[in-house]
């Protein structure tokens, strides 16, 4: 009974694990999309240069991504 328990145990904390992942993955395609989005607006009205190399997608560390998950104010 006591195996069963930890099996159990271990399955739900794995569940757990992946039900987090998948938000996550979820998120990061929300953050692509709306950059895509931003960039598409931008170009129709003009208002990006796409002949310069700032305009570029920022690189966002996976560090970055969950701070700003966590805290999407900052």
């Amino acid at each position: 009974m006591k195996k069963l328990i930890n099996v159990l145990w271990a399955i739900e904390k794995d569940l757990r694990v992946i039900a987090s992942n998948t938000e996550a993955l979820s998120d990061r395609k929300n953050l692509t999309d709306s950059i895509k989005k931003t960039r598409i607006k931008m170009l129709a009205d003009g208002s990006l240069d796409v002949g310069k190399a700032e305009v570029q997608a920022p690189y966002v560390t996976n560090a970055q991504f969950s701070s700003q998950r966590k805290n999407p104010s900052a």
